[in-house]
Protein backbone atom coordinates (compact mmCIF):
# COMPACT_ATOMS: atom_id res chain seq x y z
CA UNK A 1 0.00 0.00 0.00
CA UNK A 2 2.82 2.54 0.71
CA UNK A 3 4.42 1.99 -2.13
CA UNK A 4 1.40 2.23 -4.61
CA UNK A 5 0.22 5.49 -2.68
CA UNK A 6 3.69 7.07 -2.95
CA UNK A 7 4.33 6.12 -6.25
CA UNK A 8 3.90 9.75 -7.76
CA UNK A 9 6.33 11.38 -4.48
CA UNK A 10 8.91 13.38 -6.47
CA UNK A 11 7.32 13.15 -9.59
CA UNK A 12 5.73 16.68 -11.41
CA UNK A 13 2.17 15.82 -12.41
CA UNK A 14 2.12 18.82 -14.76
CA UNK A 15 4.46 16.40 -16.58
CA UNK A 16 1.91 13.68 -18.11
CA UNK A 17 5.13 11.09 -19.79
CA UNK A 18 6.43 11.35 -15.97
CA UNK A 19 3.67 10.44 -14.03
CA UNK A 20 2.40 7.78 -16.67
CA UNK A 21 6.50 6.29 -16.23
CA UNK A 22 6.55 6.39 -12.50
CA UNK A 23 2.87 4.85 -11.92
CA UNK A 24 3.42 2.12 -15.13
CA UNK A 25 7.02 1.50 -12.75
CA UNK A 26 5.42 1.09 -9.56
CA UNK A 27 2.83 -1.02 -11.12
CA UNK A 28 5.10 -3.31 -12.81
CA UNK A 29 6.49 -3.90 -9.06
CA UNK A 30 3.09 -4.40 -7.45
CA UNK A 31 1.89 -6.69 -9.53
CA UNK A 32 4.82 -9.13 -8.91
CA UNK A 33 4.26 -8.92 -4.80
CA UNK A 34 -0.16 -9.50 -4.86
CA UNK A 35 -0.76 -12.69 -3.54
CA UNK A 36 -2.19 -15.36 -6.18
CA UNK A 37 -6.18 -15.00 -4.89
CA UNK A 38 -5.88 -11.09 -5.27
CA UNK A 39 -7.65 -11.29 -8.89
CA UNK A 40 -9.26 -8.26 -8.69
CA UNK A 41 -6.69 -5.73 -7.49
CA UNK A 42 -4.10 -7.96 -9.66
CA UNK A 43 -6.50 -7.14 -12.50
CA UNK A 44 -6.59 -3.60 -12.31
CA UNK A 45 -2.71 -3.02 -11.27
CA UNK A 46 -1.65 -5.35 -14.60
CA UNK A 47 -4.17 -2.75 -16.81
CA UNK A 48 -2.64 0.53 -15.16
CA UNK A 49 1.19 -1.36 -15.61
CA UNK A 50 -0.06 -1.52 -19.89
CA UNK A 51 -1.93 1.79 -19.37
CA UNK A 52 -0.82 3.81 -17.14
CA UNK A 53 -3.51 6.34 -15.52
CA UNK A 54 -6.13 5.03 -17.35
CA UNK A 55 -8.02 4.64 -14.28
CA UNK A 56 -11.30 3.72 -16.14
CA UNK A 57 -9.89 1.10 -18.16
CA UNK A 58 -8.31 -0.54 -15.40
CA UNK A 59 -11.59 -0.76 -13.51
CA UNK A 60 -13.18 -2.09 -16.46
CA UNK A 61 -10.59 -5.24 -16.17
CA UNK A 62 -12.73 -6.47 -13.46
CA UNK A 63 -14.89 -9.25 -14.15
CA UNK A 64 -18.39 -8.12 -14.58
CA UNK A 65 -19.82 -10.06 -11.38
CA UNK A 66 -17.18 -8.70 -9.53
CA UNK A 67 -17.57 -4.54 -10.51
CA UNK A 68 -21.78 -5.17 -10.27
CA UNK A 69 -20.55 -6.58 -6.55
CA UNK A 70 -18.51 -2.88 -5.99
CA UNK A 71 -21.89 -1.07 -7.09
CA UNK A 72 -23.50 -3.11 -5.02
CA UNK A 73 -21.78 -2.54 -2.14
CA UNK A 74 -20.89 1.74 -2.55
CA UNK A 75 -25.00 1.82 -3.10
CA UNK A 76 -25.52 0.18 0.54
CA UNK A 77 -22.59 2.30 2.03
CA UNK A 78 -24.97 5.55 0.54
CA UNK A 79 -27.71 3.98 1.77
CA UNK A 80 -26.40 3.73 5.18
CA UNK A 81 -24.71 6.69 5.65
CA UNK A 82 -28.37 8.68 4.69
CA UNK A 83 -30.21 6.35 6.72
CA UNK A 84 -27.42 7.45 9.47
CA UNK A 85 -27.99 10.79 9.33
CA UNK A 86 -31.95 10.69 8.98
CA UNK A 87 -31.99 8.61 12.39
CA UNK A 88 -29.58 11.14 13.96
CA UNK A 89 -31.89 13.43 13.67
CA UNK A 90 -34.81 12.02 15.33
CA UNK A 91 -36.75 9.17 14.65
CA UNK A 92 -40.33 11.98 14.09
CA UNK A 93 -41.83 11.31 10.85
CA UNK A 94 -40.74 13.96 8.53
CA UNK A 95 -41.81 15.00 5.15
CA UNK A 96 -40.21 12.89 2.80
CA UNK A 97 -40.03 10.07 4.62
CA UNK A 98 -41.61 6.69 3.35
CA UNK A 99 -44.01 5.27 6.10
CA UNK A 100 -46.16 2.18 5.88
CA UNK A 101 -49.33 2.89 6.99
CA UNK A 102 -51.80 -0.17 8.12
CA UNK A 103 -54.68 -0.66 5.78
CA UNK A 104 -58.19 -1.00 6.74
CA UNK A 105 -59.20 -5.09 6.79
CA UNK A 106 -60.59 -6.45 3.50
CA UNK A 107 -64.25 -6.97 5.47
CA UNK A 108 -63.59 -3.03 6.15
CA UNK A 109 -63.09 -2.18 2.96
CA UNK A 110 -59.68 -2.20 2.72
CA UNK A 111 -56.93 -4.24 0.79
CA UNK A 112 -55.83 -6.03 3.97
CA UNK A 113 -52.11 -4.90 4.27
Amino acid sequence: RQKWASRFTGVNLEDDRSAKDAEMKCAQTVVRELGRFMNCETSIVSSLSRRPRDYKKAFGSIAKHMRSMFLHAYQSYVWNKAASHRISEGTSVRLGDLVLVEDKGVKEGGSGT
